[in-house]
């Protein structure tokens, strides 16, 4: 496992967000802030890019549900 989390840790570079999931309120608090910059990221919302405005969050939560 630790051997896992260094790997993990050697490639995080190559993501957009860290979310560290020691404290499961705080790591559920970080996604939801998450969820809320992507949906207001301008390429989600200008009319040009051919993308309307995405609502992550409650696809995440369906997802999560089911």
């Amino acid at each position: 496992r630790l051997a896992n989390s260094r790997e993990e840790m050697a490639a995080a570079y190559r993501f957009d967000y860290l979310v560290v999931n020691d404290k499961l309120v705080d790591a559920v608090s970080q996604i939801e802030c998450i969820l809320v910059a992507e949906n207001l990221r301008m390429a989600r919302l200008h009319p040009d890019a051919g993308l309307k405005s995405l609502d992550l969050k409650e696809t995440y939560l369906k997802t999560a549900i089911s």
